[in-house]
């Protein structure tokens, strides 16, 4: 494409921060104004207009779709000519490094990556095995973000267990820990943490490894720099040249990950970092209406920690946003329903362009019954991945065994072959390890000592992993080998006997993944070739799936990051959902202010996602997950309610419900009567209340009291709000009716 093409498309903000190339520059990329627009085009211009080899360009994102869709559009605007941009995820980078650095680091080269599936499968085992405990899932999810952390701060079982003396969970965990990594050691596989520990060991132990690194790129660009984590950011500086050639996108508004340990601090003091830096804002939405923006923006300037803009749109107006409060969870469910139905008719939107987000995960079971019993189709987000589904795991195993002997994997096959139970794998296990090999080892090399009945079982199996471990560096198309795979375990014809279309669909899928895979990777064959492929799916996330499915989208705000919908629905708008603190409080510590932050930008990343049409909605009634009643998020007050439109439950008792909103609702007011000293200290004048009095609660609705108790008194709401309560008589909420 033409340098002049390149640019008369983009806007001034875009335009500026695409021809500068003179050092380090921020572009603060607020959502929705094209930002991989910006990024494909620098580069695209770096290129063409000022004649920067391609090869000497790198680009780091976090996903590999967006590193996917980045490389696609490089390639449209080169027309595919001159491309050959290093465009990498931190993983995909750090692999590439270890990979032909590795002997620095006395670590075999071919080394297996283990994704977050594979360490459930062998922390379980661990446990079993060597500790006949069998952990529920919770746990073992528990302890890989535990054992994440430990890695990252250099801990070892002595040192957790120093920090937990006495503490028989904490030393268990430990100890599975160490087993973990002997585990890795004995198995040559590296976690995701371990891809970047082991680089920025490599780089500060060998400054002269880092130079060259450094030395093979004039200029980097980092994508979503808002979710950078410390040891990344250390990982990065090492690949800058002296120029400084770097450039950053990100927003720290949108940054909702540092619980996984992204430092915000990192984008906003940037300019400390490089004083010479020049910022570039984007602040024009290509995506939403104006007042969907104008109330993203109404609640965003809240926060403390950003860097101040207002996103504006020259799209039309649009709808008012809806907010709606429910009686409780069910009947928001129920409301969501409905509005989908009558919406996706009369606006002709496909249920794929429609989407329910949410803070947490148990947020959907409402959702999911309600939407069954309205006949809509759905689907859930960031549930099983495709890399996570049975049949695709099952044909993983056979590679992984081919290729690396993989325990984990053996184990997976052993499992599934007809009358080799658990005592045998474990006994053969055993045996394994006396003889310090892996199971599939073993197995080939002393299959002479099994039963009879075991080789007659055995022996099949063994006999075709030997005869395709023989012949992996003939090997030129791996969409053949895989077939033949296929073929030769009859694990088609199973799927086909048993009706398992869907199962049968995905492995169709997996096989055009690889056909993919193998005209890319045409000048690698054998060994190499299939370990290149392992590696590289071992890096996939749940976002690379399709998405394309008819069907309504739940999923958590999360899972939203980066996405966009025609129409978007924000449920369970309560207090300890979003935000997510334990108490209703205006008196935050700095920590919780810290946290409600976070949950703010949460809230503007999911509003942020609307294209057209924007509903929010809160419910009333008894949480057993809050272990408390509902009380409508403080956030409602910070929304621009010009642009809100109110609508309330059909039920006459919630008479009174927009007084919980916006123009109506306020949230510190009612939070200092509930703190008042003077309030809700007791007291000794004669109670006030008489039976039969009527009263209005401020959560709870219309009540009338039924029964005098000392200074306390009974009051009967109706039974869906709050029913039967016993209160102080001088209880803050409550009102009486004249």
């Amino acid at each position: 494409m033409e340098q002049n093409s390149l640019i008369k498309e983009l806007n001034d903000s875009q335009l500026a921060a695409i021809l500068y190339n003179e050092g380090p520059s921020i572009i603060v990329a607020g959502a929705g104004v094209g930002k991989t627009k910006v990024l494909t085009h620098k580069i695209a211009y770096l290129i063409t207009g000022l004649n920067v080899s391609s090869e000497r360009i790198l680009a780091v994102t976090f996903t590999n779709k967006a590193a996917k869709e980045m490389k696609n559009r490089v390639s449209q605007l080169l027309n595919n000519d001159r491309n050959n941009v290093r465009i990498f995820t931190y993983h995909g980078l750090c692999a590439q490094i270890l990979r032909r650095e590795s002997q620095n680091l006395n670590i075999n080269n071919n080394y297996n990556i283990i994704d977050t599936s594979d360490q459930r499968q062998i922390l379980r085992d661990i446990y079993q095995r060597d500790f006949n405990h069998k952990p529920e899932a919770s746990e073992i999810k528990m302890l890989i973000h535990f054992i994440s952390e430990w890695k990252n701060h250099h801990l070892t079982k002595e040192d957790v267990i120093h920090d937990y003396t006495e503490q028989e969970t904490w030393v268990l965990r430990a100890k599975v820990y160490e087993r973990y990594q002997e585990y890795q050691r004995q198995n040559n596989c590296l976690d995701f943490d371990d891809l970047l520990l082991l680089v920025a060991q490599l780089f500060k132990e060998f400054p002269n490894i880092a130079s060259k690194w450094q030395n093979k790129f004039d200029f980097v660009l980092v994508d979503e720099f808002q979710d950078t984590n410390n040891l990344q950011y250390e990982i990065l500086l090492n690949l800058v040249s002296k120029k400084q050639n770097l450039t950053i996108v990100g927003d720290p508004d949108q940054t909702i990950y540092t619980w996984r340990g992204a430092n915000i601090n990192l984008i906003l003091k940037f300019t400390e970092k490089f004083p010479q830096a020049e910022t570039f804002i984007l602040n024009q939405n290509y995506r939403s209406t104006s007042k969907i923006l104008n109330v993203a923006n109404s609640l965003i300037t809240n926060n403390e920690q950003r860097i101040a803009k207002n996103l504006f749109t020259k799209n039309n107006l649009g709808e008012d946003i809806i907010v709606y409060h429910a009686v409780n969870s069910t009947q928001e469910a129920n409301w969501v329903a409905n509005v989908i139905k009558k919406i996706s008719l009369k606006e002709n939107i496909k249920l794929n362009q429609i989407a329910v987000l949410y803070r947490n995960n148990y947020l959907s079971k409402d959702l999911e019954q309600a939407f069954i019993n309205h006949n809509l189709n759905y689907r859930i987000v960031g549930g099983f991945k495709f890399f996570e589904r049975k049949e695709i795991k099952d044909i993983i195993a056979y590679l992984k065994v081919i290729a690396w002997n993989d325990n984990l994997s053996m184990i997976r096959i052993l499992n599934a072959t007809p009358k080799i139970g658990a005592k045998t794998i474990e006994g053969l296990l055993s045996q394994a390890n006396e003889n310090n090999l892996t199971l599939s080892e073993y197995l080939f090399l002393f299959q002479h000592n099994l039963t009879k009945n075991h080789k007659l079982y055995l022996q099949p199996l063994i006999n075709l992993i030997t005869d395709f471990k023989e012949k992996t560096n003939e090997v030129t198309s791996l969409h053949q080998m895989v077939s033949k795979l296929l073929q030769d375990t009859e694990y088609l014809k199973k799927l086909k006997d048993q009706f398992e279309n869907e199962r049968i669909e995905n492995i169709k899928q997996f096989l055009e993944q690889i056909v993919e895979f193998d005209s890319k990777n045409e000048n690698l064959q054998g060994e190499l070739l299939l370990t290149t492929f392992l590696q590289e799916i071992s890096l996939y996330t749940d976002l690379d799936e399709d998405n394309d499915i008819e069907a309504i989208n739940f999923m958590t705000i999360h899972s939203a990051k980066g996405l966009e919908f025609e129409v978007v629905f924000i449920i369970g708008l309560n207090e300890g959902i979003l935000p997510g603190l334990t108490n209703p409080t205006i008196n935050l510590s700095t920590k919780e202010k810290i946290k409600l932050e976070e949950e703010r930008r949460l809230f503007y990343v999911a509003i942020t996602r609307a294209k057209r049409f924007l509903f929010v909605s809160s419910a009333s009634g008894y949480s057993y997950v809050l272990n408390n009643h509902r009380v409508p998020s403080r956030f409602f007050e910070e929304l621009d309610f010009q642009y809100l439109k109110v609508i309330s439950s059909n039920r006459t008792q919630e008479e009174n419900q927009e007084k919980f909103y916006p123009k109506n609702y306020k949230f510190n007011k009612i939070v200092s009567r509930i703190n008042s000293k003077e309030l809700n200290q007791s007291t000794n004048s004669e109670n006030p209340w008489k039976i039969s009095d009527l009263l209005t609660h401020e959560i709870f609705g219309s009540g009338v009291v039924t029964k005098i108790i000392g200074d306390k008194i009974e009051v009967a709401f109706h039974k869906k709000t709050g029913g039967i309560k016993i209160l102080s008589a001088s209880h803050p909420l409550i009102k009486k009716v004249i």
